[in-house]
């Protein structure tokens, strides 16, 4: 589930960074909002700021910030005025395709 999240998450100055803490934060939220989350991190994406490059915020903070808000509650639903729907940042893999990703334990074993 984490390895959908990574992979729909967009990109902030051409970069995901903190992978290993954005992990860590995923696996603290409950196996039930999993999908939400998933869902939020596609609808954040392909939101029209988002598009544009304005104000991406880094994926772990998007999961929690330092202020404890969950970020990704507001984008479980999409944004009212959508471009074209599609998700035009090409983030870059960390592992080939086929092959399963380090950080994807199968579901909620984190």
């Amino acid at each position: 589930m984490f390895t959908a999240f990574w992979s729909a998450y967009p990109a902030r100055n051409g970069k995901k960074l903190d992978k290993e803490e954005t992990f860590r934060r995923y696996c603290l939220i409950a196996e039930a909002e999993l999908e939400l989350v998933n869902t939020a991190a596609k609808n954040y994406a392909d939101s029209e700021m988002i598009q544009k490059g304005i104000g991406i915020k880094d994926p772990k903070r998007f999961l929690l910030d330092g202020k404890g808000h969950e970020y990704w509650r507001q984008w479980i639903e999409p944004e009212n005025k959508r471009n074209d729907g599609t998700n035009k940042q090409n983030a870059k893999r960390s592992h080939e395709p086929g092959e399963q990703d380090p950080f994807d334990k199968l579901g909620k074993d984190c």
